[in-house]
């Protein structure tokens, strides 16, 4: 209703009038979900309360009839199918299969998101790489460059044991799947697995020199807040102690994309320097962070928002990333911005956002 309204009129209804507007219930569509022999399995006006009471329902059988193979230690499918339709009390349903980590082994699960099962399958397979490979992988582990210089310099924040293993994860990533492509082969699952076999150390020097200096400058900045500061700091340093939040955390290790990670001694670089800079012109830094701070704190609020926007991870985590870019382009130009980055750009991702919840939100 809100898209046709629109459409026909050119006038964007605002959300608050939606809010007050009571539809009896005589004009609601009535709903009926049945079965392929017609049975009534739920019905009402409701359809995202149906929708929610389906879920529920099928989230019971969830583990015993969208779990095909359980306790797979090493790959023994000729070819799993990217997609496929399952037959589960009578729904039928469109499921990605998915290998699904489970620690020590795996299992084949037919998935209802496709998101979601493209994460679980990459994890799914890292995790049979790690179960084929112990000895090679144990090798890395007892081998890891500055391991202990990583884990002292983030003692504060992260143990050392999480760092590890995160760590060995995003190595095993970058190995096994650096050109991007799913494995959903034997062949191919032999075939990167020769490969990743022959980086696994490459990648493993590659990471801990990224994350020794990211360390070393996290410990840096931590040192300097912890200090005392003018009062008229104060909002600066609540600010980058938020920046600081957002990028170094409690499994940012696996978490943040290679390409983003690359980045990371820039921005804390960034911040080391804006410390230094606040102390000649402070009222400077107010003037740049009052530009910055509502696209910050719209962030922050829907990053709060947990299951609303999970549905929109990949354009809040690039909306994020134009953030970091912004911050470089605003406190300390002269380090260099890897993307185009401008209020303009900003204000267009936020309205993509926006409009893209406000489907979830309003009448359709």
């Amino acid at each position: 209703l809100y898209q046709q309204l629109q459409k026909m009129t050119g006038v964007k209804v605002p959300n608050d009038v939606w809010a007050q507007v009571v539809i009896p219930d005589y004009l609601k569509m009535n709903f009926k979900i049945v079965d392929d022999q017609g049975n009534v399995l739920a019905s009402g006006r409701d359809l995202k309360q149906l929708k929610q009471q389906l879920q529920e329902s099928k989230t019971v059988v969830t583990t015993s009839e969208m779990t095909e193979s359980n306790a797979i230690k090493q790959w023994e499918f000729e070819e799993i199918p990217s997609q496929k339709t399952v037959d589960v009390r009578g729904f039928k349903l469109q499921v990605y299969p998915a290998l699904v980590d489970k620690g020590d082994y795996v299992c084949l699960q037919n998935i209802e998101q496709h998101d979601e099962a493209l994460a679980a399958h990459k994890l799914g397979v890292c995790r049979l790489y790690q179960l084929q490979e112990k000895s090679k992988i144990k090798y890395i582990e007892k081998n890891l460059p500055h391991i202990q210089q990583i884990c002292l310099n983030f003692s504060s924040v992260l143990e050392c044991k999480e760092i590890t293993r995160d760590l060995l994860q995003s190595i095993i990533v970058d190995a096994l799947l650096s050109d991007g492509d799913e494995i959903r082969t034997k062949a191919e699952f032999e075939k990167r697995s020769a490969q990743a076999n022959t980086r696994l150390m490459v990648v493993a020097n590659e990471f801990c020199a990224i994350l020794l200096e990211v360390s070393r400058l996290y410990k840096k900045i931590k040192q300097a807040l912890s200090g005392s500061t003018p009062i008229s700091w104060l909002q600066s340093i609540q600010d980058i102690q938020s920046q600081l939040d957002h990028l170094i955390y409690p499994g940012f290790i696996q978490q943040t994309e290679k390409q983003w990670l690359l980045q990371l001694p820039k921005y804390l670089n960034g911040i080391e320097k804006r410390i230094k800079k606040l102390e000649q012109t402070p009222q400077k830094d107010q003037q740049r962070m009052a530009q910055l701070t509502p696209y910050w704190n719209q962030y922050a609020e829907w990053r709060a928002t947990g299951s609303l926007i999970s549905a929109h991870s990949n354009k809040l985590n690039q909306y994020h990333w134009m953030l970091q870019e912004m911050r470089i382009s605003l406190f300390c130009q002269e380090l260099g911005t890897c993307i185009k980055i401008s209020f303009p750009r900003l204000d267009e991702i936020v309205s993509e956002i926006k409009d893209s919840l406000n489907k979830i939100k309003t009448p359709v």
